[in-house]
């Protein structure tokens, strides 16, 4: 593991974040199921569903600029 690169360490990172995020926000939704609250959980998914897409940005950034560092435009 010692020659794993940052960018993918903070991909790991932020993956395992937005998947803890996630059901914490599944449960939370199964737990009000029973109550009519129409869409209230509608904007936390739509952001969380967003997590996979923000890590893979992240990804790429960070190589580009491990690339830079390195000289290997």
């Amino acid at each position: 593991m010692s020659n794993w690169k940052p960018s993918t360490l903070w991909t790991i990172g932020i993956l395992a974040g937005w998947l803890l995020l996630l059901l914490i926000a599944q449960t939370g939704i199964l737990n009000e199921q029973g109550k009519s609250n129409g869409n209230k959980y509608g904007l936390v998914i739509a952001f969380l569903y967003l997590g996979p897409l923000v890590a893979f940005g992240n990804w790429i950034y960070m190589r580009k600029q491990e690339q830079k560092d390195n000289g290997e435009e």
